[in-house]
């Protein structure tokens, strides 16, 4: 700093040593804004003529004496401080030290010596502010990283943890301090714990990772999947320390499990969608030749039943087939407002007739029922799967019952955005159930209804009626949408959570 900008405050109490002191600051190109003879002076002249350096004797008039001013200064003004002592004993010595002066000079003062302190003390201040503002930059750094980091001295004590390893580990930094690494950060890897061979790595000074699919155990509770690196601190080569830091990878690996999941699911969609094509093609073979054996053979014939059945399962198969072969079409979805009691009044005589005559088949509509937006040929599968797979569960015969309602589904999360109601199409089965349904019925259900966003209940206790109830969203404003087709990619209400009570596949 050039001498002609610093200003230097004195705190002297003695009149003629004051003097000289100014004498030979203003000799030597400083300027002196003011002479303070006590510490409550001295502060009140800080806050007037904001010096940047104080020559503060220690032994004023007081108290306070020099050495409490300076401390005060040092922490309210952020000056440095060169204190002017007569006595250059080691208790005052250390005092001053204390409050972290830059220099001290002792009186009487010679010129040299007096222009070198100030510029030294100046110095080391600015040195001191820049290392300060590093420090706060730095400090801004580790706290906004979203890696955990700990920093343990040579010894493997901690000595700093950023926020993240506070939330991971659930221990403060004024708590860890001065503990084991692997007390605050207890890891384990497929339950066996590695502390001994991190204690090592950060003793030894070795740089590695943290072994892999690593389990963080905090002290909070919840246990977490972490990865990271042992950096080892150097001072002229030698180890001073070392910077352990990992992140949370839990919700990251299970993502990456999710889209391995997903592709497997692909995969196996697109080999069914490939069999169910050849399988639809084989069947088309056996149901021609079938029929045809029907139309020439005899009606008195003994083995006419049993073609009849042949020929009934082959279609059950193949209706199968193409619906598997429907849901990987590549056509989008021909989404409408839909009303559901209209679509099952117009569809009841087919599901009557598909039932079968062992089958009383009933259905109670509820007025006012909201719309629903889908396909309506998904929406007529969903309802053609459900009554089939209950009638395959019941081969001695029995009562099927299809409901509709307006309904507020169990589970349903408070503040749902999108509807006020949900339509519930259900089917009751009254008889003996002597095997399941066809699995892959159901599965095709369970993709339509979720394509709808929907959900799906299967109830099937001991004892009780087996029932089948789908959960589909009402579309908004129904009175203003009735009758109107909607593009596929139309914005939809909110999607709920999947939900099952599943005892077996029976009804």
């Amino acid at each position: 700093m050039i001498a002609a900008q610093t200003r230097v405050l004195i705190v002297e109490d003695e009149a003629i040593v004051a003097c000289d002191i100014e004498r030979r600051l203003i000799k030597a190109g400083y300027a002196v804004p003011a002479i303070a003879a006590s510490g409550d002076q001295a502060l009140r002249c800080i806050e007037q003529t904001s010096p940047n350096l104080v020559l503060m004797d220690i032994h004023l008039q007081g108290p306070p004496d020099g050495i409490a001013i300076a401390t005060e200064v040092r922490n309210r003004f952020h000056l440095p401080v060169v204190f002017l002592t007569a006595f250059a004993d080691k208790p005052t010595l250390e005092r001053a030290k204390s409050t972290g002066a830059f220099s001290y000079l002792i009186k009487p003062i010679g010129h040299v010596n007096l222009a070198s302190t100030i510029e030294l003390a100046l110095y080391r201040h600015q040195v001191e502010q820049e290392l300060a503002a590093r420090e706060a930059w730095l400090q801004t750094v580790l706290d906004s990283l979203a890696d955990a980091i700990v920093v343990t001295d040579a010894s493997g004590a901690i000595q700093f943890l950023n926020p993240t390893a506070e939330r991971l580990t659930g221990w403060t930094s004024s708590e860890a301090v001065g503990r084991r690494f692997w007390e605050v950060a207890h890891l384990a890897v497929a339950d066996c714990e590695i502390s001994d061979d991190l204690e090592a790595a950060i003793g030894a000074a070795i740089p590695s990772d943290l072994p892999h699919e690593s389990r963080l155990f905090s002290r909070a509770g919840p246990v977490v999947t972490v990865e990271g690196q042992i950096a080892i601190s150097r001072v002229e080569n030698q180890p001073t320390g070392t910077v352990v830091t990992f992140r949370d990878v839990t919700a990251r690996n299970s993502q990456q499990a999710q889209i391995r999941q997903d592709q497997k699911m692909q995969v196996a969609g697109n080999l069914a969608n490939g069999l169910a094509r050849d399988f639809k093609r084989l069947l088309k073979v056996v149901l021609g030749y079938s029929q045809q054996i029907l139309l020439e053979m005899d009606q008195g014939n003994p083995f006419r039943e049993r073609l009849h059945a042949i020929h009934r399962t082959g279609n059950r198969a193949a209706l199968l087939a193409g619906q598997v072969v429907g849901l990987y079409r590549k056509e989008p979805v021909q989404a409408r407002i839909v009303d559901l009691n209209l679509l099952l009044t117009h569809f009841l005589p087919i599901l009557k007739r598909l039932a079968g005559p062992s089958i009383e088949l009933s259905a109670t509509l509820e007025s006012q029922l909201g719309q629903v937006r889908g396909d309506i040929g998904q929406l007529k599968q969903i309802v053609l799967n459900l009554v089939l797979n209950a009638r395959d569960a019941m081969p001695a015969g029995g009562r099927l019952c299809i409901q509709t309602r307006n309904v507020e589904p169990p589970g349903r999360t408070a503040g749902y955005a999108g509807t006020e109601f949900f339509v519930s199409i259900a089917i009751e089965a009254h008889g003996s159930i002597d095997k399941p349904g066809t699995g892959l019925g159901m599965a095709v259900v369970d993709a339509l209804v979720n394509a709808a966003d929907g959900l799906i209940s299967l109830d099937s206790q001991p004892g009780g009626v087996p029932r089948v109830e789908v959960f589909l969203p009402t579309w908004p404003e129904p009175e203003k949408l009735t009758n109107v087709s909607l593009p596929s990619n139309s914005p939809r209400p909110g999607r709920p959570k999947r939900m099952r009570n599943r005892t077996d596949k029976t009804a």
